[in-house]
């Protein structure tokens, strides 16, 4: 036997013991159904996916409280769940990385990790960490940049070996990334000019910001949900609309997207597509 066979049988019995381990993982969690397996963008493998009808439950629940269109709610069901087997990426994480992909032509994640590896004048920044990406070499990358946000604490130095960070003010130098990624965050940040205004500064002439934001289609202009005050408090105009996130309790929405988030983007200088609500804006 040729090592290449030896090898070639180690890791077919090692994709098989995975995907067994993660049957058996999907088939023990209460509340959820199993679907057929699929390719993964986010972490680069076929394997099993899921359905949470428990999570599909907590937003029928809780997304009606925004007072937003009828079909925001399975609009929102249908971006949010489906999830990985392997990774737990959800519908929504995987389409944005699989728009990445396809934008700079790479035909998986591990090819855009060896790009990486050998273009290290390359930038990335991800305003959350390692979220739309799921491969563990990304994690040692020094041009794939992650940031997370604890308002409490000096922005531009690091918690926990993560880089804390204002997107209305971000410490990096201008011209500094050839793609930056953000999910879900725009409709978070209290000021999204100063936002968008830090996005274009900070990236490279022709730079990409590919990014993903709740959209109320039934909204023919971006309604505000909140107002951060001079003295530091927050004015609800609408009911606080509270999103999960991974590192607090939640994240109170400032606004509702509508209709008119192209020319929200036009505005400050970018040129705009929509694939499949998954943004990608380019510095002009």
């Amino acid at each position: 036997m040729s090592i290449r066979t030896f090898l070639k049988r180690f890791t077919a019995a090692r994709y098989l013991d995975r995907e067994i381990r993660l049957l058996q993982y999907v088939l023990g969690k209460p509340d959820c159904r199993l679907l057929p397996p699929a390719y993964c963008h986010c972490c680069s493998e076929f394997t099993w996916r899921y359905w949470s009808d428990k999570y599909e439950q907590t937003l029928r629940t809780l997304v009606p409280k925004w007072h937003l269109g009828t079909d925001y709610v399975d609009y929102m069901i249908k971006r949010e769940n489906v999830f990985c087997a392997n990774c737990k990426s959800v519908s929504r994480m995987r389409l944005h990385a699989k728009t990445i992909l396809r934008l700079f032509k790479f035909r998986n994640v591990n090819q855009f990790v060896k790009f990486l590896e050998t273009n290290p004048s390359f930038i990335i920044y991800e305003a959350a960490r390692y979220h739309i990406f799921r491969h563990e070499k990304i994690k040692s990358l020094k041009n794939y940049i992650v940031s997370e946000y604890y308002p409490s604490r000096t922005f531009g130095g690091e918690i926990k070996g993560v880089l804390n960070e204002d997107l209305q003010k971000l410490s990096f130098k201008n011209e500094t990334f050839d793609l930056i990624i953000t999910s879900e965050v725009l409709e978070h940040v209290a000021h999204l000019s100063r936002a968008l205004n830090e996005i274009r500064r900070v990236l490279k002439p022709s730079g990409y910001h590919v990014f993903t934001i709740p959209i109320d289609y039934s909204l023919p202009k971006t309604q505000t949900r909140a107002v951060l005050l001079k003295n530091g408090r927050i004015k609800h105009i609408l009911p606080p609309a509270i999103h999960g996130d991974d590192i607090s309790s939640g994240s109170l929405a400032f606004r509702d997207f509508g209709l008119d988030t192209h020319k929200l983007l036009e505005h400050h200088s970018f040129e705009v597509q929509d694939k499949n609500s998954v943004f990608i804006t380019q510095k002009k």
